[in-house]
């Protein structure tokens, strides 16, 4: 949505598309974070390819990002790097992850841990209304035999999350991290939006 703080923008074209936005339209500014990966290729693509979306995309990850004319190539585990990818921006999409379940603690803890507090911590410097913050399934033990939830259960914010790997730990600790700065940041309340079977990406409202 619009709050007013960036009118400039209503006339901004769109990266990697080529409609052109009616002139009252407001083109939210998106910042994407770990934009090389599958996840956030399929989701910009999604809509740079549909003439009514109403987002435009900066990219942030360690390697270019195909398709996107705002690319910025740097370390999320970088605070400053982080702070000025999210200048101008309306929202941050965090996507980026360490290497998953597997990766050394070393790892784990420079991109999933400090990556996402330097995310949170943009986000509020640059006045960002929206952080949205994709968990996972491996924080309630996955979907595997030795999981204390049945396999066709859906996976809630209400339950006890029972995380597996360094990586699913970080998810445990990024929602939390999350709610603590919409809590103090905003009079609203976290949205969990609903993936089917998994727990739910959390929208952070913090302005």
């Amino acid at each position: 949505g619009t709050d007013g703080r960036h009118p400039s923008r209503a006339a901004a074209p769109s990266s990697g598309g080529s409609r052109e936005p009616h002139e009252t339209q407001h083109i939210m500014r998106v910042l994407v974070t770990g934009s090389a990966g599958q996840v956030a290729q399929v989701f910009m693509r999604a809509h740079t390819t549909d003439p009514t979306s109403s987002l435009s995309f900066r990219a942030l990850d360690i390697v270019p990002t195909d398709g996107v004319e705002d690319c910025i190539v740097g370390d999320i585990s970088d605070e400053a790097t982080v702070v000025k990818a999210a200048e101008g921006c309306d929202a941050i999409v965090h996507l980026t992850h360490g290497g998953g379940n597997g990766a050394p603690w070393a790892q784990a803890l420079k991109v999933d841990y400090v990556g996402t507090y330097n995310v949170f911590e943009a986000a509020v410097r640059n006045q960002c209304s929206r952080v949205v913050y994709a968990s996972r399934a491996g924080v309630m033990s996955g979907f595997g035999e030795n999981s204390p939830y049945a396999m066709d259960e859906t996976r809630t914010v209400h339950m006890t999350p029972k995380p597996v790997g360094y990586y699913s730990v970080s998810k445990v600790f990024g929602e939390s991290l999350g709610y603590m700065y919409a809590t103090r940041e905003s009079s609203q309340q976290p949205l969990p939006v609903p993936t089917a079977g998994m727990r739910p990406t959390v929208c952070l409202l913090l302005h």
